[in-house]
């Protein structure tokens, strides 16, 4: 499990000056891996894909995501009742359900979780994207959320994503298109 000391200043400027990294990316970094961590102990059924995804998979810190993108098989779940579980124990002060439009048969929800940053002390935001449709992908694995950005206690929480070769069309189809 992620430890709430990830988020202190002291802890980010430090993961911050070890990789070399911009301490506001790396807070970024860490805040979506909380997202991702209270969506698994929620109870809510996903799938866990796109660029931190890969980052989780990779093990590695060269590339730096900060947003979350998740696929609900259950197009009807109300995906509040699954934040507002969760919300404040991982650090966030609110979120907002950002409306776009966007022709397409694919119903997509778009979330912006909002925390105070421990580096400025103003109001942040990460992005949560959520499909919601069947899942396509043939092989899924469990991925622990665990990262050297973190501090951990205990063991990992783990979430369900697509093998690397799934991940890695994914982005070679969004490269075409």
């Amino acid at each position: 499990m992620i430890d709430i000391e990830s988020i202190e200043k002291d802890w980010i400027e430090g993961v911050s000056k070890r990789k070399k990294a911009d301490k506001i990316l790396i807070e970024k970094v860490i805040r979506a891996l909380m997202l991702l961590e209270g969506l698994s102990s929620s109870g809510l059924d996903f799938v866990f894909k796109g660029g931190t995804a890969l980052m989780l998979l990779l093990g590695t810190t060269k590339r730096l995501s900060i947003d979350i993108d998740i696929i609900v098989p259950n197009k009807s779940v109300d995906l509040t009742d699954y934040l507002d579980k969760f919300i404040t124990e991982k650090g966030f002060t609110r979120y907002e359900k950002q409306e776009r439009k966007v022709q397409s048969d694919i119903e997509k929800e778009h979330y912006k979780l909002f925390f105070i940053s421990a580096l400025n002390g103003k109001e942040s935001h990460i992005l949560l994207d959520v499909l919601k449709e069947d899942i396509h992908y043939k092989t899924l694995v469990k991925t622990p959320v665990s990262s050297s950005f973190l501090k951990e206690t205990g063991t990992p929480v783990m979430v369900t994503t697509p093998d690397f070769n799934n991940i890695l069309g994914d982005k070679l189809t969004v490269a075409n298109t």
